[in-house]
């Protein structure tokens, strides 16, 4: 029983972070954050993983900065932690 309740709060936990990220990445895009609700029909959430953000600052603010290079070696890192898992 406690078992489930810690995958409860973490399912919770990253539901959450899930609905932050999707949010902010509209927000990249230009668009509202309730365009973020249009990510839970299938198919339709590649929009969010394909489209480019908006060149330069627009209404929600300035870009994310590029990425560090710990960043992309932590990147590079993942798939190879995923293979050595299984």
């Amino acid at each position: 029983m406690r078992i489930a309740r810690v995958l409860a709060v973490g399912f919770i936990a990253y539901f959450v972070f899930i609905i932050f990220k999707t949010v902010q990445r509209s927000h990249d895009m230009g668009w509202s954050g309730w365009t973020a609700i249009l990510a839970l029909i299938p198919l339709v959430g590649l929009v969010w993983i394909f489209n480019p953000g908006t060149d330069g600052a627009n209404k929600y603010g300035a870009p994310p900065p590029p990425n560090s290079t710990g960043v992309k070696v932590l990147a590079l890192l993942l798939p190879a932690l995923a293979i050595i898992g299984i």
